[in-house]
């Protein structure tokens, strides 16, 4: 019984050293691809090292660094009269592949910051392998009424067929539309 217990145990250990080995791997492959400022497949690998490891807190530092780069990259002047894309949050998104992993449907939920109601949002789409390398970028306008100061969700946004399967998604909006 003792020996079955100390193999037990064993196992144990050797599996979390091969997950705190595999969390490693993903935060140095984050950290590459960090420094090449390619941060949607920085972001892949640093949103697959467990809530149990060591490095999930600095990994969630980094997707925060990450989400504040690429809100600064986003065009600060929209197409509309009043407000700006900055005034816009992407507060969530849930992507749903179809049987084939080829024809997404997206869920968005936006905020409207603005002073100005928001008509429509260029959004676009990074679809990634397990590997975490980029299979295409699609872009999709979206008609988004929001009056200003609300929230809401959109639902069925279907961006058009991939090339390949994916496994993951990154979305920013590029533009918006606003009217008085």
């Amino acid at each position: 019984m003792k020996i079955l217990f100390a193999l037990f145990m064993c196992c144990i250990m050797i599996g979390c050293d091969a997950s705190d080995d595999q969390a490693a791997a993903n935060f140095n492959k984050g950290d590459k691809f960090f420094q090449l400022k390619e941060y949607e497949i920085a972001e892949y690998y640093y949103g697959k090292i467990s809530s149990t490891s060591p490095l999930y807190d600095k990994a969630q530092e980094k997707i925060q660094q990450i989400d504040d780069s690429l809100r600064a990259q986003i065009p600060q002047k929209a197409e509309g009269p009043k407000g700006d894309v900055s005034q816009i949050d992407l507060l969530d998104y849930t992507t749903t592949p179809d049987n084939s992993g080829r024809e997404p449907s997206h869920r968005i939920s936006l905020r409207n910051n603005s002073p100005a109601r928001l008509e429509s949002v260029l959004l676009e789409f990074t679809y990634y392998d397990g590997a975490g390398n980029v299979i295409e970028t699609l872009t999709k306008e979206t008609d988004t009424p929001m009056y200003p100061q609300t929230q809401d969700v959109f639902k069925n946004i279907q961006p058009g067929e991939l090339k390949a399967p994916f496994v993951s998604c990154s979305i920013r909006i590029i533009s918006a539309t606003f009217s008085d």
